[in-house]
């Protein structure tokens, strides 16, 4: 299935239509699955419509209504009637695996992408605090390279046979 949609993976809507519908006929036999179908198939299109009519009255534009996998997945959970531990027409599943989580994806690679992302905020912290260090030194620096021209311009006004502030490379005579 997901190799016939260029490697998309199909929502669990999709799913639990191919999985119920005769092959040769074309249609849904189970009573239960197709009222359940019709029931799941009118709430994406009355969730699809009303964020249609949101994305219209609140941009003016027409964007995209599909809903994500994820949403379908997660409308799909609430509204599956689960009956001795499975639901209805997907089987029993993991309740560990949450609406939001791959469940294509390995327990590794998720676990490797939490650390990335771990490391991501952390880099990001220490970056921001390096750039915020950087500009204390700036600002110090700038405020030393102050002082010391005061210092210069007071010298050369008090020993001006001696040190001279246009020449700062000058030695005083001996």
């Amino acid at each position: 299935m997901t190799a016939e949609r260029g490697g998309e993976p199909v929502d669990w809507l999709d799913l639990m239509r191919r999985m119920h519908t005769n092959k040769t006929t074309g249609e849904v036999q189970d009573p239960v699955a197709r009222d359940l179908l019709e029931t799941l198939s009118k709430l994406k299109e009355d969730k699809e419509a009303q964020l249609q009519s949101q994305m219209c009255t609140a941009e003016g534009s027409t964007s995209s209504n599909i809903l994500s996998r994820e949403e379908i997945k997660q409308m799909v959970l609430e509204n599956v009637p689960v009956k001795n531990g499975r639901r209805y027409g997907l089987g029993r599943l993991s309740e560990g695996i949450s609406a939001t989580q791959p469940s294509c994806s390995p327990p590794h690679l998720i676990q490797e992408m939490e650390q990335l992302k771990t490391d991501l905020v952390e880099e990001r912290t220490m970056r921001q605090q390096l750039k915020t260090d950087l500009l204390k030194e700036q600002t110090y620096r700038q405020a030393l390279e102050h002082q010391l021209q005061n210092i210069t311009d007071f010298m050369s006004r008090v020993y001006t046979d001696q040190f001279s502030a246009s020449k700062p490379d000058s030695q005083p005579n001996q």
